[in-house]
Formats: C-alpha cells, structure tokens, sequence
C-alpha cells in the first residue's frame, strides 16, 4: 500500500515542524514515518521536548493535524480559534486540524514544553468527551504525573524498536483519557475547586516574592489548613512543595535563557541565600545549577 506523502517523515520534517531559526533555544525531537491515515483510530506522527526562546512564536492557519502541548515551566499564550489561554506549569493545550493556532512565549519567562503530533478517528472522540473541548488548555490535575507520562513518551520515541508507536499511542490515550474522565461540573460548580485556581493563580503570578506557605494564606486571606487541604486534593502536593518547584523552574529557564550567575539568578527566583538555593535545585534536578546550566536536556531524563 501506498504511504499517503503528507504523513511521511520527511515531509512532517519539513513542512509541518521546522521552526524559525532562534526561536529554539535547545530541543529533540523524533519523528515516525509509514504512518497511515486510512483506518486509523490512533497514530503518533512526531514529538519532542523544546526550551524556547524569548523571541518564540508560531502560528498556523492550516496544520492538519491533532497537537498536544504540555507546559514544563515558564508562560506563555495560547490563542486558538481567536481565544486566547494563559500557559504555565501544568497547562495542558491541544488544537484539531484546520483550525487556526498560535503560540507565543513571555519574555521574560520562556516556556519548557514537551509537544506531540497525531491523527485518528479516536483523538476526536477522546477530546469531544473531555474538557478539553470547551476549554483547549487547561491545568491538569497532577503535573508530574502528566510529566512522568510524556516522559516515557518521548523516550520511547527517541529509541524506537517494533512495538514503539503502540507504547508511544497508550501513553498519549492515557493523558487524554483522564482529561475524558474529569467531570465539567465536577471542576466548575466546585467551591473548593474554584478557591483552589485563585490560590494557585495567585501563587504561578507572585511565587518570587511569596515566602513561604503562611504569607500565601495570608496574601490570599484563606486558612492555611484549608489551602493545605486544597492543595492535597487538586494538586496532590503542599502548598510549600509547589512554591520551590515554581521557583526552582524559574531558575532553570533563567540558567539556560541568560548569563545571570548563580546568586543572581536564585534572587531573581526569590531565593536570598545562595547556598540554600542550590540545595533546593540539587533536590529538584538531581545537579547543581552549574552542571544543569551545561547539559539541561539530558536532565529531564529525556
């Protein structure tokens, strides 16, 4: 049977992910080729793990095909269909054939992103029963459990064998089956939910300035126990823990996006001792900030 072109590897290469030079500020990807479009309920064309510029942006009118993009760290916009969703840690994108996109990166804060390509019958019916069809980016419920998957993902992808498309598919089918499994009403007529998203806004906007847990209560006029609470059951960490993982990603971008030393950059993070900064980064990436600074892909165990 013959390979319908537009899916093969070289052309998805060439026309569909290749990105303007200076856009990337380091990246992998890899690509799947002799995938067919008839009968398909399920395929992944290509994916990869990008560190963006400042300067990122990109934009189609026309891309004909499904994408999935998860936000590591940083911020970012996503402008779908004239709508535009604020991106941060955690938030989960996606758009459909055809319709027109767009992806810009703050400038001060580039985005870490890992993103996947793919078709088939099923994608569209995962993401018409999700909340992802009302809202196309949305922040996950666990976002180092969504990491851990895409992970896994990506490194099947890089080290493909027989079986590897299959593997590569039910990690893709997993996230999008959680997003299908989530309840609209669950999340938007929730009190609790909603007074979780303002805390966790405010924190994402003010995490270089807050502290410590107490002055986000505080900042927030609730109940510390009750954010705790908040914080257990939405995003399955503390409060705290979340606080050092934004401060410590922030820190990341900064290492590889600037020439800032090391005491700089744990200020600018909002960190004021620098030997206590570099603990919380070893805790994080496994590295000191140096060592991060030098190699930063091969320590998202990519």
């Amino acid at each position: 049977m013959k390979i319908n072109n537009k899916y093969s590897k070289d052309t998805i290469k060439k026309e569909y992910t290749a990105g303007s030079p200076g856009h990337v500020k380091s990246a992998r990807y890899f690509y799947f080729d002799n995938v067919k479009k008839k009968n398909t309920e399920l395929a992944i064309l290509c994916g990869g793990y990008e560190q963006c510029e400042s300067d990122f942006e990109i934009s189609r009118t026309k891309f004909p095909f499904f994408g999935l993009v998860y936000t590591i760290s940083g911020k970012g916009k996503f402008t779908l269909n004239s709508k535009d969703y604020p991106l941060h840690y955690g938030s989960l994108s996606v758009f459909g054939p055809n319709v027109p996109y767009r992806y810009v990166t703050d400038i001060e804060n580039p985005m870490e992103q890992i993103f996947i390509i793919f078709i088939g019958s099923q994608a569209k019916e995962l993401l018409e029963k999700s909340r992802l069809k009302e809202n196309a980016a949305v922040s996950v419920s666990n976002p180092e459990s969504t990491l851990s998957i895409l992970k896994q993902l990506l490194e099947n992808g890089f080290n493909q064998n027989t079986y590897t498309q299959e593997i590569c598919c039910n990690y893709l089918k997993s996230i999008l089956l959680e997003q299908a499994s989530i309840s609209n009403n669950l999340y938007s007529k929730s009190v609790s939910f909603e007074s979780f998203l303002k805390c966790k806004t405010f924190l994402e906007n003010n995490f270089t300035r807050i502290e410590s847990s107490n002055q986000l209560a505080e900042e927030c006029c609730m109940d510390i126990r009750y954010i705790a609470r908040l914080f257990r059951k939405y995003e399955h960490k503390k409060p705290h823990e979340c606080l050092i993982h934004l401060k410590m990603n922030k820190a990341a971008n900064l290492l590889i996006t600037s020439k800032l030393n090391v005491n700089q950059i744990a200020r600018m993070a909002g960190i004021k001792d620098a030997y206590h900064f570099s603990r919380l980064f070893k805790r994080r990436f496994k590295v000191s900030p140096t060592e991060y600074r030098s190699n930063p892909i091969s320590y998202l165990n990519l």
